[in-house]
């Protein structure tokens, strides 16, 4: 994971561009992979880890709506989680995580389940995974195809 976020870091150094991200069942660890390089502080606007679902709609603008109708666990709050970000204006990216480690079901959304949001100047996206495992192995998973998709989403830029 450490080569996907060095080379996060140095795209947007190069492109003079920001990230923030936005995490929930990560809990900070993709930021935490991110900080790791040197020279990420010129390009990491912010980091939250909005974990509660009071903490999803004050920080985040996500739906009270949302949640009732879809979860916590749902492409949708992961898509206003990401663009909660981005309406701030002070990033060019942003990313988001929601998911659920376990050990047991969350709502609708089944243990090992998530969703990663990306957005860039150009577009917004959600990708939906599923995984097994133990709470380590999921969370590990999430960070590394949140800054997986990241990445992919900077290049094409």
């Amino acid at each position: 994971m450490r080569a996907l976020a060095k080379e996060i870091i140095s795209l947007l150094t190069k492109k003079g561009q920001t990230l923030s991200v936005a995490e929930s069942f990560t809990g900070g660890g993709v930021v935490q992979e991110l900080v790791s390089v040197p020279g990420a502080s010129a390009v990491i606007y912010e980091g939250a880890v909005c974990y509660s679902e009071r903490a999803k709609i004050s920080r985040l603008g996500v739906k009270a709506e949302t949640l009732e109708t879809f979860g916590a666990v749902s492409k949708q709050t992961a898509l206003e989680m990401v663009q909660g970000l981005m309406q701030t204006g002070a990033c060019n990216y942003a990313v988001s995580t929601t998911g659920n480690a376990g050990p047991t079901p969350s709502g609708k959304a089944p243990v090992g389940a998530f969703y990663i949001g990306v957005a860039s100047p150009i577009q917004t996206t959600v990708f939906e995974h599923v995984t097994n495992g133990d709470r380590q192995r999921i969370t590990k998973e999430g960070i590394r195809l949140a800054l997986t998709h990241l990445l992919n989403e900077i290049k094409k830029q």
